[in-house]
């Protein structure tokens, strides 16, 4: 295609009347890769560092490199050929369809053809190409709201109540066991309500129980798209604050603006760290190293040099020049990928635990269902209408439909709870991991120290001066941008004696990598009649091998590095050399002193109190490590990182010396891997499991260490790429940041525990209680009334999302054995609650005793058998022809009344009564007003007991021993016991089959459940003592945990004193406490 050529290349960039990227998007260059052992330089091989010091810094021993490697040809090549022709225009107004390709195009020209100079583009310029082409973002996916708002119903949890909703509106005709229509029976008694049957006496379909059930739905669905909704608009907002940002040129200077405003045409340079964030051409400087990997899959870094491509995604791995934007959003090579490829939708272990609780509930509701459709028929006669019922019941009250809302929602609402502490979350499942994180891997800079370095006496070698020293340090540091801690203390040491950087003209620069270990510049000294000298500094070793002499001066300089060293002195070596062709001269050694922070003691012992062992893991040498720990009381057992890669050191497995170290210095990238990939697999973490491992990072070689680790954490100013591959990433220096998540995360995972072991006793409750009831008693419950407990019981435990909790005192886990063994006891301890009361009210007089005005619910009070014991049933049945009711007994006037009824219907209607009045009553059973005011008091207690549990469920020990429950859950829960009490007192809804009770009964059951939900806590308690030893010193850890989240967090922590034995397991206990001498026999 072509685009009209720019007037004048060297003026004020006009508007572009079309853009590069319409050209051809050829294959790049075959370039040359090589391998990480031909560039890395590593402490212990002094001669490769040699060799390679010869060289550029920025290309140490290219010699060795392989040929060039196909596979990034062919990756470019496939995707090239995918491309749709119309996304290639980023020009709405392309006039024509010729293409031109971009890679043969020489920078000048390349310039020309985008309307734009080195000085990049004005203000306006850019701002109009901004609103012409788009933001330099891939285009967001758009949910449909209706398909999300109707996925809250498109789960196995939800498909059960659609289900049972199917049940009631289409299988629920058909007679009922307990009505007697076409027979003499009803005359006697108005109570006995058909509800108006047909002509048939079969009832007509349940409505009511339809209708309910298809509002449950609907209402679950309304509130989990809201709070999801609402949640995710606060998640988003976060990761805004992680958008990543350009060096840009505009105006004619440099500035720090959004990837996304990127324009073609911009000028923008690039870095070490940095992910690429649109397809740009290489402008004029020294080539740099990029992985692709993202792109080609191609696993070795390639060379970019001027004119050269770089993709939008690919991490710069070595050094620092500026480039031109010729293709942004969409149009990338990576936005048409990922445009075409499309998104994947991940399944994380929240999921899986999801899937295991529901295939739980859902099991034992099967199980009961089973007995109740086996026993029912078989034993009792009853007809398929009341066991449908019965099994509405099981599955309506079984089913915890709110639990994916829940979970979900509390998650969420958890992440913007960290962002506040200054940790954003980018894997939102990244909250179980830290919760259960029990080792983590810290850097030292920055971290456990304050990274603000001071410059102590330079140790100076031959006939160099101190101030010498500090001058070369000063000019082979990074000047322009934003230089590190390193380059940023010494040039102030510089200019602080007397150094005029003014009087020095940069040529060239070749800045900080981590292979090399070195920076590099080549100066003119404008007073010298423009004398070359260039000037290095970096690790000690490497520049001691640059020298000419280095074996002369190695002993000495080491000896000083060591003595640094033991002084917690971090070395810096300084080396120059006139001219390019001159040899190097070591200068001298700086010392940096990076004190720790004021805080990071207090805040290891917090950690490890809290279950967590903190390893530092540092590139500075061993002896600088063990002073910085020596201060820290982290325990000196550090090791040089190269054993790590070794399976034995001297016989002993590396696993066993990982495990007992504090930490390792002179680490490379590689080694970190390492050590985060031994520890995860060690099958040495609590409970028998592997160890959940936090890894933090802020370099693009730490990339893959993050990505390993269970949890990788991004330091504040972390690179682009680390950042990337990391799952939280601090705004905030220093470890007490992390300690501060690792508390808010297990509070976020208490309230999920909490509500799942909540979910599995409501389950176990609900469906033993009634199946059990209908079993034994041939009590049927009406399915309305379980339709009003789910209500009150979502709406309440939506709000434990925002509930305070404890957080766990050891590393967390879902440990679903605790969960179901502990919801399974707590479900037939409150089922027992049921099934007693229910048993005292029908067989005994206790409370006519105890309250004798209340209203009956005695069977022998019932009218029924007021009438069996008249002699108008005796009279009635001897006019009828019923000898039976003649001889005398109420015993017998009733099994001969029932008989008179049996023979009365119709042959498909059989009931086999027992010789009581008990039997009289089931046959009528919840169409007369003592049945139904038996309802309204089931009802009633099953929904306080129901509720008063999600107290329990909050702590593993007493109730009242853990956070207080916030204000969100004590009014829901008030609000909703309020409403069931009201309801079974006042309300007379022939349709619900209850009937009021009075306030005399509603106390009577207040009292009751009160009574029986105290030992809650002693179930919960004996089951924990049973799955895991003494749980009684839980309690004190975990008021300690509670004093923390009171009192603002870990700070609260350093004044305490502790075990630091996890207190839920005598494995892990015994484990930290063998840790715990071992650490104090090294000391």
């Amino acid at each position: 295609m072509s685009l009209e050529e720019g007037k004048d290349a060297s003026s004020t960039p006009a508007p572009m009347e079309e853009t590069a990227s319409n050209a051809t998007l050829t294959e790049p260059p075959q370039e040359e890769t090589t391998a990480p052992a031909a560039t890395e330089t590593k402490p212990e091989d002094t001669t490769a560092t040699k060799e390679a010091a010869a060289a550029s810094p920025a290309e140490p021993a290219a010699a060795a490199a392989p040929a060039a490697v196909p596979a990034e040809k062919e990756s470019l090549h496939a995707m090239k050929e995918l491309q749709n022709p119309t996304a290639q225009r980023q020009m709405d107004d392309a006039g024509d369809d010729d293409e031109f390709d971009i890679a043969a195009l020489t920078i000048e020209e390349a310039l020309a053809k985008f309307n734009t100079t080195k000085g990049g583009l004005t203000s306006e310029e850019a701002a109009r190409r901004l609103e012409q082409y788009g933001p330099n973002a891939l285009p967001e996916t758009e949910t449909n709201k209706c398909l999300q708002f109707l996925s809250f119903m498109w789960n196995p949890l939800s498909w059960v109540m659609e289900a049972a909703a199917i049940v009631a509106i289409v299988l629920s005709n058909g007679p009922q066991p307990y009505i007697f229509p076409n027979s003499q029976w009803n005359q006697f008694d108005s109570s006995f309500d058909s509800g108006s049957p047909d002509v048939d006496g079969n009832p007509p379909p349940d409505y009511p129980d339809f209708i309910g059930i298809v509002l449950l739905l609907i209402a679950n669905s309304c509130i989990g798209y809201y709070e999801e909704s609402k949640a995710g608009d606060a998640v988003a907002a976060l990761m805004d604050q992680l958008s990543p940002e350009c060096y840009v040129k505009r105006d004619g200077e440099w500035k720090t603006l959004p990837a996304k405003d990127l324009v073609p045409g911009d000028i923008v340079t690039i870095k070490l760290g940095d992910i690429i964030p649109a397809d740009m051409k290489v402008l004029e400087g020294e080539p740099l190293k990029i992985d692709q990997a993202g792109l080609t899959g191609e696993s070795l870094p390639v060379t970019k040099s001027p004119g050269d491509e770089v993709y939008s995604s690919s991490v710069v791995k070595r050094g620092e020049i500026d480039c031109m934007v010729h293709a942004t959003g969409i149009n990338t090579f990576f936005g048409k990928a990922a445009n075409l490829v499309g998104s994947t939708e991940e399944h994380g272990h929240l999921q899986q635990v999801l899937s295991a609780i529901g295939l739980f509930c859902m099991s034992y509701i099967g199980l009961w269902i089973v007995i109740v459709v086996i026993v029912t028929p078989s034993a009792y006669t009853w007809y398929y209408r009341g066991i449908i019922n019965v099994v509405l019941v099981l599955l309506i009250g079984g089913i915890p439909i709110a639990m994916p809302t829940v979970l979900s929602v509390t998650m969420a609402l958890g992440v913007n709870e960290l962002a506040k502490m200054d940790a954003i979350v980018t894997r939102i499942t990244a909250v179980e991991e830290m919760a259960g994180m029990d080792v983590l891997c810290s850097d030292k800079t920055g971290t456990l120290t304050l990274n603000q370095l001071t410059v102590d006496t330079p140790s100076c070698c031959g006939e160099f001066t101190p101030s010498e020293v500090i001058r070369s340090a000063a000019l082979a540091a990074k000047r322009e941008g934003d230089p590190d801690a390193i380059d940023k203390c010494i040039a102030e040491a510089a200019v602080a004696q007397g150094l005029n950087f003014d009087e020095w003209e940069e040529t060239h620069f070749f800045p900080f990598d981590p292979v090399g270990k070195r920076t590099q510049a080549t100066l003119k000294h404008k007073t010298e009649d423009n004398r070359v000298y260039v000037v290095s500094k970096g690790a000690p070793q490497v520049m001691i091998d640059l020298a000419w002499n280095a074996d002369e001066i190695r002993a000495e300089q080491e000896k000083q590095i060591d003595d640094f060293a033991l002084r917690g002195l971090r070395a810096i070596g300084v080396a120059e050399k006139h001219g390019e062709d001159g040899k190097w001269e070591f200068m001298g050694l700086i010392p940096l002193l990076d004190p720790p922070r004021h805080d990071t003691k207090q805040t290891i012992d917090e950690a490890q109190r809290l279950g967590v062992s903190v390893k530092m893991i540092t590139g500075d040498q061993v002896a600088i490590g063990k002073e910085t720990a020596r201060r820290l009381a982290m325990g000196v057992n550090f090791h040089n990182a190269k054993i790590l890669r070794s399976e034995f050191v001297e016989g002993i497995p590396i696993v066993d010396i990982v495990e007992e170290a504090d930490g390792f210095g002179e680490v490379f990238p590689e080694d970190k891997y390492r050590c985060v990939e031994i520890l995860r697999h060690s099958k040495r973490g609590p409970f028998g499991g592997n160890h959940v491992v936090g890894m933090t990072g802020d370099g693009v070689n730490d990339a893959p260490a993050l990505k390993a680790a269970d949890v990788g954490i991004a330091v504040a100013d972390a690179t682009d790429a680390a950042r990337a591959a990391s799952d939280m990433v601090l705004l905030t220096p220093g470890l007490n940041v992390i300690i501060h998540a690792i508390i808010g995360s297990r509070k976020i995972f208490q309230r999920m525990k909490n509500y799942a072991m909540y979910a599995c006793a409501t389950t176990v409750r609900i469906v033993t209680t009634f199946g059990l009831l209908c079993v034994a008693f041939q009590f049927s419950f009406p399915p309305f009334m379980v339709l009003i407990i789910a209500y009150l019981n979502d709406g309440t435990i939506l709000t434990i999302s925002k509930d305070n909790a404890s957080p766990s005192p050891t590393p967390d886990a879902w440990r679903l054995k605790e969960i179901f063994s502990i919801g399974a006891n707590i479900g037939i301890w409150l089922t027992l609650s049921t099934v007693v009361f229910f048993i005292v009210i029908i067989y005994t007089d206790f409370f006519d005793t105890v309250a004798p005005k209340m209203p009956e619910l005695m069977v022998k009070d019932d009218p029924i058998c007021y009438f069996y014991e008249s002699t108008t049933a005796q009279s009635w049945g001897a006019a009828n022809g019923f000898a039976e009711c003649a001889a005398g007994s109420i015993s017998d006037a009733c099994t001969a009344v029932l008989r008179a009824a049996h023979s009365a219907m119709s042959p498909d209607l059989r009931y086999a009564p027992e010789n009581d009045c008990l039997s009289a009553y089931q046959a009528t059973y919840g169409n007369n007003d003592i049945g139904r005011r038996l309802n309204a008091v089931i009802y009633l207690q099953v929904s306080i007991t129901g509720q008063l549990v999600i107290f329990s469920t909050r702590s593993r020990t007493f109730f009242f021993q853990g956070a207080p429950p916030s204000p969100w859950l004590m009014g829901a829960v008030a609000l909703a016991q309020l409403v069931a009490t009201f309801l079974v007192v006042y309300a007379d809804w022939p349709f619900t089959a209850i009937a009021p009770i009075g306030w005399g009964w509603a106390g009577i059951i207040w009292v009751w459940s009160i009574i029986w939900f105290l030992p809650v806590d002693i179930v919960k308690i004996t089951t924990l003592w049973i799955l895991y030893g003494n749980p009684w010193k839980a309690a004190s850890q975990q008021r300690l945990m509670l004093s923390m989240a009171v009192n603002g967090g870990a700070s609260h922590l350093g004044s305490r004193a502790g075990s630091r034995k996890a207190p839920n397991s005598r494995a892990y206990a015994r484990a930290s406490a063998a840790r715990a001498a071992a650490r104090a026999s090294r000391r």
